[in-house]
């Protein structure tokens, strides 16, 4: 009895995004302290110096606990995900609004737009085109990206399991995720373009890398939460 309760507190306490050790011991405790100390213990009845009958049952109240681990790296992976966005967006944008824009080894942006030749350096200076640092950027946050996706997606397919066997709704946190995505990658394509253009406008090729990474960003965010309200309105959530 024992080792069963220990074995579903600690199933129920990671179900539930809880710490499994914790769930285990709690479930132990409750075993023994509680059921064990009932069922072999019992009452103990006795008499008193002034004759008086008395009688007590011990007993030990333990009361299991979900830990906020997981709630902790949910957080921290919300907010990777968004710091990781913008650095994507940036990246993004140098790759298609920074025209023929170099930055030299001096430290010093050359920016000249498509229909210009930009500067390439010479015996003194060595430069490389914004655009490949925007490529260079992309590789990396994309690589973090499709870490951080394959994260979102098994949390949400985890807590529909969970729902599923609880008799609760299908497929909302799947759907919600898969919506999201799409949404928030679209708007932001909509959003680098857009912006550029703007930006590109007021400010050449510097005005178009901002405009395209702040409208990329705005976009990205408002189109995941637009995934989400949709979904949310569907589910009746």
């Amino acid at each position: 009895m024992v080792v069963s309760s220990a074995a579903i507190g600690g199933v129920a306490a990671w179900a539930t995004g809880g710490d499994f050790l914790a769930g285990a011991l709690n479930g132990l405790k409750i075993a023994m302290f509680n059921h064990l100390e009932h069922q072999y213990v019992g009452i103990r009845k006795g008499v008193n110096e002034d004759g008086d009958w008395l009688s007590d049952l011990p007993e030990v109240e333990c009361v299991a606990f979900r830990r906020t681990t997981m709630f902790d790296v949910e957080k921290a992976f919300a907010v990777g995900s968004t710091i990781n966005t913008g650095i994507d967006c940036f990246g993004r944008s140098l790759e298609k609004n920074s025209g023929n824009s170099t930055i030299g080894s001096n430290g010093r942006l050359y920016f000249h737009k498509d229909t210009e030749r930009g500067f390439y350096g010479n015996q003194y200076v060595r430069t490389i085109k914004l655009t490949k640092v925007g490529e260079s950027i992309i590789k990396v946050s994309g690589r973090v990206g499709a870490v951080l996706n394959v994260y979102d997606l098994y949390d949400g397919v985890s807590k529909d399991l969970t729902d599923y066997q609880n008799g609760g709704s299908h497929g909302y946190n799947t759907a919600r995720v898969v919506t999201s995505w799409t949404i928030s990658w679209a708007a932001a394509e909509t959003g680098l373009c857009l912006g550029g253009e703007i930006g590109g406008c007021i400010g050449g090729p510097p005005g178009a890398i901002i405009g395209g990474t702040t409208l990329a960003i705005i976009f990205a965010i408002g189109g995941d939460l637009m995934g989400k309200e949709i979904i949310d309105n569907i589910y009746k959530k």
